[in-house]
């Protein structure tokens, strides 16, 4: 729809603008667009809130988000 294509617009105009350089641990070629401000939290699709990021940081990052990562495990198992 036409959101979709939207979105598609917006992470191609993204990827190159960080010359698909992960924001996280510098890799290059990297292909995901990340909202720094998540859009569970309000963040839009407003370039000056998206990132480039590789796919490895970009999981990290979202299950960070979102409570499912590692770091949340292990901090929910110490109460």
């Amino acid at each position: 729809g036409p959101a979709g294509r939207r979105w598609r617009k917006v992470r191609e105009a993204v990827l190159p603008r960080d010359g698909r350089v992960c924001a996280e641990c510098g890799v290059h070629g990297a292909n995901h667009a990340d909202h720094i401000v998540p859009k569970s939290q309000g963040g839009g699709d407003e370039m000056t809130n998206l990132q480039t990021m590789c796919a490895r940081c970009h999981n990290k990052k979202t299950g960070r988000e979102s409570g499912r990562g590692i770091e949340s495990k292990i901090r929910l198992s110490d109460y």
